[in-house]
């Protein structure tokens, strides 16, 4: 082996070690940045819990729809529509039909 071929596979062998440490800093930086975003997003969602948000009682004649437009000031951006489907599949209610003295979660956090 003349020195030329000695000179390109240490430089081969150097380059190759290089790619190989950028590749594997990489792969600890992505990993590193989706466990980052996974602990925030499972902080979000654990502090957006039902326990978070008021609760209410039903008083006659009371409809989803008048307890939206009441509390719509309070809903973070929601809309009348956001509101009563939140409502309905928080409170796993089958039809719009609300009871007197009924206990309804609303996404209005507690104060």
């Amino acid at each position: 082996m003349n020195e030329q071929t000695f000179l390109f596979v240490g430089w081969l062998m150097m380059h190759s070690t290089t790619q190989n440490v950028k590749g594997t800093s990489f792969i600890i930086i992505f990993l590193f940045l989706i466990l980052f975003i996974s602990f925030f997003t499972a902080r979000t969602i654990l502090a957006n819990s039902p326990d978070q948000y008021k609760t209410i009682t039903i008083n006659r004649g009371e409809t989803l729809w008048s307890i939206a437009n009441t509390y719509k000031k309070d809903t973070h951006g929601f809309n009348t529509n956001e509101f009563i489907n939140w409502v309905v599949r928080e409170n796993g209610i089958d039809n719009d039909r609300l009871q007197s003295n009924q206990k309804i979660i609303i996404p209005v956090l507690k104060q």
